[in-house]
């Protein structure tokens, strides 16, 4: 095979310019997808759905052009809104149970990927993007409990675990969303130690009964002890006349990789033990 157009002209792409070429090849692989609907009134549900999760206004389209006109309106040329797009269009697919649309989607944005120039920095699990990582730690601490956490009882942890990785890919422009990864990785072990032990407890009020179910050795449970205070620092609101603080963005993906941890040792299957 032949090496990609821009390498045999020795052209430099810029990232932005690979971003553009991304939202234009998504954009086509939404349109594909969507045009095998057999009712135009499942347009009108999967954009009200689509808007719905990222919090914006939906109109009401009937037909396809409509709909990527709309597409259009909410994207425009930002490459994180693209993202925010094509994540809540690829889930609402799935929620009227139209899984071959939804693997159509999902495989047109994986292509899209490969095709980039340049390395674009995010990934595609087949259900959202994250930003890339170590790819080991990416792979056995993120993208594993995210597998994992999809089994129905996991859905109080699934929901706060997605949602941090969420923040975590906004956090890039918006320095103040280190925090809020921090607060949803949290939330996330929280509400799956609640599970684990079984007792409706806060955090602290389960933690050492956490570590006990999982046979934790003692580094182990300072571990998880440090882990609850580092959180403690960032996830409340700050004091009266002090503003609130944020982690660094190392502090913060090493949280999420703990956090990745954690569900690890609590979520993976037995064969794995």
């Amino acid at each position: 095979m032949s090496d990609p157009f821009h390498k045999r002209f020795n052209i430099d792409v810029k990232l932005e310019g690979a971003q553009r070429r991304f939202i234009e090849r998504v954009r086509i692989a939404t349109r594909i997808a969507l045009d095998e609907l057999d009712n135009t009134v499942w347009l009108d549900r999967v954009l009200e759905t689509a808007c719905f999760r990222i919090g914006t206004r939906p109109s009401s389209v009937h037909y396809l052009t409509r709909f990527m006109e709309h597409w259009d309106d909410v994207v425009g040329e930002d490459f994180t809104q693209c993202l925010r797009m094509t994540e809540a269009v690829h889930g609402a697919i799935l929620g009227i149970n139209k899984d071959t649309l939804a693997k159509a989607l999902s495989d047109g944005i994986a292509t899209a990927l490969r095709m980039s120039e340049v390395d674009l920095e995010i990934e595609w699990n087949g259900r959202i993007f994250t930003r890339k990582g170590a790819k080991l730690l990416d792979d056995r601490l993120i993208n594993d409990p995210l597998h994992w956490l999809r089994d129905a009882k996991y859905e109080n942890v699934l929901k706060p675990f997605e949602k941090g990785l969420k923040h975590w890919m906004e956090a890039n422009k918006d320095r103040e969303r280190y925090g809020d990864v921090v607060t949803d990785m949290f939330e996330a072990l929280e509400a799956l130690a609640k599970i684990v032990t079984g007792r409706d407890n806060d955090f602290s009020g389960n933690r050492e009964k956490l570590a006990s179910e999982l046979s934790l050795p003692e580094q182990y449970k300072r571990m998880l002890k440090e882990y609850e205070s580092f959180a403690n620092e960032y996830r409340h609101a700050a004091r009266p006349g002090k503003p609130r603080k944020y982690p660094p963005e190392r502090d913060t993906e090493a949280f999420m990789y703990m956090t990745g941890l954690f569900i690890r040792l609590a979520t993976r299957p037995k064969s794995d033990k």
